[in-house]
C-alpha cells in the first residue's frame, strides 16, 4: 500500500504505472469535444444581442374606426434590455 519503499524508490506496484493508461486517444477526443462545446457556448454568449425589440399587432379589436373616418391600429412594443444597466 506504500508508494515508496524505505530507501526512497517506488514500490513495484507503482513503478509499472504508465501515464498512457490514463491519457488514451479517446480521452483526447473527449477533451477536444468538450472544449469545442465550451467555445461555442462562450461565443454565443459574447455575440448575443444586447437589446431585443418585439412589435406585436393587438389582437382585439384589429382596428378602430375614429370619428373622422380614419382607422387606428393598435400595437404592443416590448423592449428587453439584456445588460443589467439602465439605458
Amino acid at each position: 500500500s506504500l508508494v515508496r519503499t524505505a530507501d526512497g524508490l517506488f514500490s513495484d506496484k507503482v513503478a509499472h504505472f504508465h501515464v498512457s493508461k490514463i491519457f488514451r486517444p479517446r480521452t483526447y477526443v473527449y477533451m477536444g469535444l468538450w472544449s469545442l462545446i465550451g467555445l461555442g457556448l462562450l461565443c454565443s454568449l459574447l455575440t448575443r444581442d444586447r437589446l431585443e425589440v418585439n412589435v406585436l399587432h393587438d389582437r382585439n379589436p384589429q382596428f378602430v374606426t375614429l370619428t373622422d373616418g380614419s382607422i387606428r391600429n393598435g400595437y404592443t412594443v416590448k423592449l428587453l434590455n439584456m445588460i443589467p444597466e439602465p439605458r
